[in-house]
């Protein structure tokens, strides 16, 4: 396969090379060469990215550990709303879903 590479004598260049940065003279950190990276690929800087499936686990998750102390309903009601907020900002969820699926993660046993 290196040599089928090496045949095209330099012509042969993926387009991601094009765009790569630039080396200098002094070396890069680690957090200022993933800056420059971060920088080739737009949005991707966000660290938080959700899916409906994140959520759907989450209230799987919370309903399976039956009746919650004060603690852990706090640490669900936490998550859900960081999940819901960024899923609703993003417009891979309507806000009106919110309350229903909430209430879907909360043990019977609690109404």
């Amino acid at each position: 396969m290196w040599m089928s590479v090496k045949e095209y004598k330099g012509e042969f260049t993926p387009a991601a090379t094009h765009d790569e940065p630039k080396p200098t003279a002094h070396a890069y950190t680690y957090e200022e060469w993933k800056a420059e990276i971060f920088k080739l690929y737009p949005g991707s800087e966000s660290r938080d990215r959700y899916t409906q499936n994140d959520l759907e686990k989450l209230i799987a998750d919370f309903l399976s550990k039956g009746t919650p102390s004060q603690a852990l309903f706090s640490q669900y009601h936490r998550k859900f709303q960081k999940i819901v907020k960024w899923l609703a900002d993003n417009s891979k969820m309507e806000r009106s879903l919110e309350k229903e699926k909430f209430q879907r993660g909360i043990p019977s046993t609690l109404w």
